[in-house]
């Protein structure tokens, strides 16, 4: 923690005295920093609250940062991400504040959690319950996966389990693993889970591009108002980022239409508004925050899912440690994989766009997809 304070104190540029007549802009974190520059191009100075390759959630503010929040031309943030940016924007009250959580339309983790399809953000015409896409969508993903460290009988989930193979095809759904079960046992997601927790929301919107494509509408709207001279071209360059995460989605929709193995397991549950959207099954070694520790019936449980589908890798992530994954991974004799959240950016050689490309192909050869 004190090294992640001393870096937001001492890495973290001023606004001002940049050049002049450049609209100066504070993003909160990586992808936020890079709608901000992607929409503003070469008419804005944008600065990242988060330094490269810092934890965004654990950053403190200091007295510099906060004088530079409360001199920006514009902040664009995440309310409810990080708490310590959530304070300083509301005790600097800069100019032009994009908080794009308003029109992102996150969703609630239990939701998440026991399976609802993300319809809203589909834009290919498809019902839900489609066979276009799989054949296992009742249960959906298993977005938070708690069971064993809340008690939950590994046994009887496995009894399930055998119950539903035959009706549904899938070896691997939420009620088979133990989420049909009361919202009482997530009880302690507050405490554990308090990074990842915005009101019982799910705040990794970014790995939806088209919640992305929101994004950029809020931050076009404040960036214009903040320098109507530049709004002309701010608005071709939103079309323009608009247009790259529009094929963005493609790629993934025609990617992950059909897989025949449509289940992972991660380090932590980042994955929930993919799997909704693009049909596959996110379970976590880990719960949605990061932090969150892994008991030994979790383990236990995690190395039966991985039997039982015969899932030959476990995601890991680049600046997380996940020492359970690799433990995991190194018994059961799979490989572990970076599949990359985008929460944590110290690659400057790879955008948001490459690092979400990236994704879909690890995504593409674990799950075993076709065209």
């Amino acid at each position: 923690m004190a090294a992640t304070v001393l870096a937001a104190a001492g890495c973290t540029p001023s606004t001002s005295g940049n050049a002049e007549g450049k609209l100066q802009v504070m993003a909160s974190f990586y992808p936020l920093q890079f709608i901000a520059e992607k929409v503003g191009g070469d008419a804005v100075q944008v600065t990242s609250i988060t330094p490269a390759g810092a934890e965004p959630h654990d950053i403190e503010i200091s007295a510099k940062t906060q004088a530079d929040i409360a001199q920006a031309d514009a902040v664009v943030y995440l309310q409810g991400f990080q708490p310590s940016i959530d304070k300083a924007v509301k005790e600097a009250s800069p100019k032009n504040i994009a908080d794009v959580s308003k029109v992102v339309d996150l969703v609630d983790i239990a939701a998440h959690r026991h399976g609802k399809q993300d319809d809203e953000h589909r834009d290919d015409g498809k019902d839900a319950t489609s066979n276009d896409r799989h054949d296992h969508q009742d249960g959906a993903h298993d977005h938070e996966n708690e069971d064993a460290q809340d008690g939950h009988n590994h046994e009887a989930a496995k009894d399930e389990h055998n119950e539903h193979k035959g009706s549904h095809g899938h070896e691997n759904t939420e009620e088979e693993h133990g989420h049909d079960r009361g919202e009482s046992d997530h009880d302690h997601e507050g405490k554990e889970g308090h990074h990842h927790d915005i009101g019982g929301k799910d705040p990794h919107f970014w790995l939806d591009p088209k919640r992305m494509e929101k994004a950029v509408d809020e931050v076009e709207k404040v960036f214009s108002e903040a320098a109507p001279k530049h709004k002309s071209t701010f608005a071709a360059n939103a079309k323009v980022v608009k247009q790259q995460l529009h094929d963005l989605n493609e790629r993934y929709d025609t990617t992950l239409k059909r897989c025949i193995q449509p289940t992972i397991v991660v380090g932590h549950e980042a994955y929930g508004y993919l799997a909704s959207k693009y049909r596959f099954h996110q379970i976590g070694v880990a719960g949605i925050d990061p932090e969150q520790t892994t008991s030994p019936a979790r383990l236990k449980e995690i190395s039966q899912v991985v039997k039982d589908n015969k899932l030959n890798v476990i995601f890991t992530e680049s600046k997380i440690q996940d020492k359970d994954s690799k433990v995991l991974a190194d018994d059961l004799g799979i490989k572990t994989q970076v599949l990359d959240p985008l929460e944590i950016h110290s690659d400057t050689s790879k955008d948001y766009i490459k690092v979400m490309e990236d994704n879909l192909e690890k995504l593409s050869t674990a799950m075993q997809c076709t065209q």
